[in-house]
């Protein structure tokens, strides 16, 4: 690896969904987003839902996709993120998604708190609206 790039890595429960080369990431976590850029410290911390916005060696524009919770680490020169999900602009059903959000909309409207369908549906709400900023640029 030079030192004007890394290894950046993406698991899904599915399995390994990116293998790259990338010279900047920015990343939700749960403490708010953070960059990461070659021979950065290393880190261990909790993904948060949102926007990954990275940087290969071969693009000069960023590259998007909306992960769902889950840990992250940097170590090594290597960025490796184990995400619930990993939505992908080009793979993603927005039919699906939309008739899905107003559905979770409505349960947190009238939902109980304690109710752990009601923290899924903010989690997916969350999901949803950083799709939808994606598909937005």
């Amino acid at each position: 690896m030079s030192s004007n790039s890394f290894l950046f890595k993406v698991y899904t429960p599915g399995g390994l969904v990116l293998e790259t080369t990338a010279s900047e990431v920015t990343l939700p976590t749960s403490q708010g987003e953070v960059g990461v850029l070659p021979m950065h410290t290393s880190y261990t911390g909790l993904l948060g839902t949102g926007v990954v916005s990275y940087f290969c060696q071969e693009t000069k524009s960023p590259k998007r996709f909306v992960v769902s919770e889950g840990f992250l680490s940097f170590s090594n020169d290597t960025l490796t993120f184990l995400a619930d999900r990993a939505d992908f602009v080009d793979k993603v059903d927005t039919d699906s998604y939309t008739e899905h959000k107003a559905a979770y909309e409505k349960l947190i409207k009238n939902g109980d708190t304690l109710d752990p369908d009601y923290n899924f549906a903010l989690v997916e709400l969350k999901r949803i609206d950083a799709i939808e900023q994606v598909i937005s640029h």
